[in-house]
């Protein structure tokens, strides 16, 4: 038995895809068009939005810093208050009077931060006790320069104390 013989043509026939094929081929081009228009406008669009919101992040981070300025202004007396080495001015002010034996009371405290000093308004027995208060309150480490800013004979009460008034500049050695 011979087998039927095969035929192969490698050049082939030209075979058209008809106007079928060439519809087919057109509707494919149109749809990739529309695809690749409405990825660029998406593209475009996205652009644009990141755009506006780098803009509204930078106004709202202007906005939280003039805030931010604000809130830091309104505190800074706060701070400074804050910052009034309290404890060992009082502190300092008790032992100096327990030292003087009760001759001087401390009337008033008045500070003033701004500039770093205190004001006192106390009574004494007399002058002479007046001034020891004074040299005590020089030996302290958290006053320097206390003077004596004025004095007066108290005639109405029967004692007759001294009402005298002393500033001295306070420092917080750390």
């Amino acid at each position: 038995m011979i087998p039927p013989r095969l035929q192969l043509d490698f050049a082939g026939h030209a075979r058209s895809g008809g106007t079928l094929g060439a519809i087919l081929l057109l509707v494919g081009a149109l749809g990739l068009t529309v695809v690749i228009l409405q990825v660029h406008a998406l593209r475009t669009e996205r652009q644009g939005l990141e755009l506006h919101l780098a803009a509204r992040e930078r106004g709202a981070g202007r906005a939280r810093s003039e805030a931010v300025d604000a809130a830091v202004q309104a505190a800074r007396p706060t701070l400074v208050q804050l910052a009034t080495p309290w404890t060992r001015l009082l502190m300092e002010l008790e032992r100096i009077g327990k030292d003087q034996a009760g001759d001087v009371a401390v009337l008033t405290v008045e500070p003033d931060p701004a500039k770093h000093r205190i004001k006192l308004a106390a009574e004494s027995r007399d002058l002479a006790r007046a001034l020891a208060f004074v040299e005590r309150l020089r030996s302290t480490h958290i006053l320097r320069n206390p003077m004596l800013d004025s004095h007066e004979l108290k005639h109405d009460d029967p004692q007759h104390p001294v009402h005298f008034e002393l500033s001295a500049e306070w420092s917080d050695p750390t």
